[in-house]
């Protein structure tokens, strides 16, 4: 059961539904179990199918991500991004997103500033991937220096912070500060 759960971790669905079915051979009457292979084994045959339409496995993930579950989020963003990099390279975007986000909502602060780094060299003026590369160092509790930047993204180009991603509360509720104590309207991003 344990590598069945580190295949998940790795949002590995083949490998993991293998698992899960040794798993039930020994155990037959485990309906929780057989549960969790029906909801794997939808969500491989899913994937399988956008393979097959699309025939990029980096948009396929991204597909299945519609409507994927909650409980397999944080693996889906893992695969995804290491699918990503494999394929494109460090620092690549996938529709719009840099892969360091993906990392990012994966729980990998250090893949995730590596990646955003590197997605910074191609555009060192983009002040949204500069806010995304604060939020990780607010998450690493680095706050002081994240809010020093984060004023940097700002000055750069605030209509280009994507204030609601920013993780720093203190800084997302600048809108509404502006808004209340100086009657400023408006959102910076567009």
């Amino acid at each position: 059961m344990e590598s069945a759960r580190r295949f998940l971790g790795k949002f590995n669905l083949v490998e993991a539904i293998g698992q899960f079915e040794s798993c039930l051979a020994k155990y037959p009457n485990d309906a929780e179990m057989r549960k969790k292979l029906d909801a794997i084994t939808l969500l491989s045959n899913r994937l399988a199918a956008h393979e097959a339409e699309i025939k990029d496995p980096v948009l396929a993930l991204l597909r299945l991500g519609d409507d994927l579950a909650e409980t397999y989020r944080i693996a889906w963003h893992r695969r995804l991004a290491t699918e990503a990099q494999q394929q494109h390279g460090p620092g690549c975007d996938i529709a719009g997103t840099p892969v360091g986000l993906h990392w990012l909502a994966a729980g990998e602060l250090k893949l995730a500033a590596q990646s955003l780094r590197e997605s910074l060299r191609a555009t060192p003026d983009n002040a949204r991937l500069l806010a995304y590369l604060r939020d990780v160092r607010f998450l690493e509790n680095k706050v002081r220096r994240a809010r020093v930047h984060y004023l940097h993204a700002f000055l750069l180009d605030p209509a280009d912070v994507n204030l609601a991603h920013i993780a720093d509360s203190d800084v997302k509720n600048l809108v509404s500060v502006a808004e209340n104590d100086y009657g400023i309207r408006g959102d910076c991003v567009d």
